[in-house]
């Protein structure tokens, strides 16, 4: 059901872009006399568009690289990042990359979505973590960074969710749409800023990850003595 949906969606988004250039070229070509020249060059053009429409279809419905560091920037990584960066990792591999997030605990859910968080910025601001599958936990990431206690951090993703208005579509194309078709250049200021904004605040969170992490592998160990 995941697939026909993610299908559906990439459809959906490739009919919006390109579904009236390639009827406004269908329209045009009626005029030219069949067998033409200018016939054939309005035929190639819809077929470069439907060309087009595939290959984004495809690309699109191609699951994003998750695991967003490079091995240069591993290295550079503190303990604590590396140490919340393997956990993330195990949590992947048990929820499928968020498919299936419902077979975490409560709090492997907030680190998850929270590392989430901190993997899609680093590399590509909120505007890649809202267009990526993460973004899909963008709302319950407010309720996890209320549970971490980071207050600079909440208030600064609740400020970039608000560009969608009282809550974040959980659906993908949605978003995309949005993010496509709809967002204002100030929206794309307020994106920005959080970008900065997140980066002086990351250092936070990433200790109170930390903590939160050891806290917890420590009830885990002591429930199963």
């Amino acid at each position: 059901m995941s697939f026909l949906k993610d299908l559906e969606g990439a459809i959906a988004i490739n009919l919006v872009l390109y579904s009236v250039p390639l009827l406004v070229v269908f329209l045009i070509s009626r005029f030219a006399k069949p067998g033409s020249v200018m016939r054939k060059i309005f035929a190639a053009i819809m077929w470069t568009l439907v060309a087009l429409i595939i290959i984004n279809t495809i690309r699109l419905m191609v699951p994003e690289k998750r695991e967003q560091w490079s091995i240069h920037d591993v290295e550079k990584m503190t303990d604590e990042e590396t140490y919340l960066y393997q956990y993330y990792l195990k949590l992947c591999d048990r929820c499928g990359y968020g498919e299936e997030i419902d077979k975490l605990t409560e709090k492997e859910r907030v680190i998850f979505v929270t590392q989430e968080l901190a993997m899609e910025v680093n590399n590509g601001g909120f505007y890649q973590f809202y267009e990526n599958s993460s973004g899909d936990f963008a709302n319950e990431v407010i309720s996890a960074l209320e549970t971490l206690g980071t207050e600079r951090m909440l208030v600064i993703c609740q400020k970039a969710n608000a560009i969608f208005g009282d809550s974040v579509p959980e659906e993908r194309d949605v978003r995309n749409a949005f993010l496509t078709h709809e967002v204002t250049f100030e929206q794309i200021n307020i994106l920005e800023e959080c970008d900065k904004e997140f980066d002086k605040a990351y250092i936070e969170l990433t200790e109170l990850s930390y903590q939160y992490l050891k806290e917890y592998e420590k009830e885990k160990s002591e429930e199963g003595q």
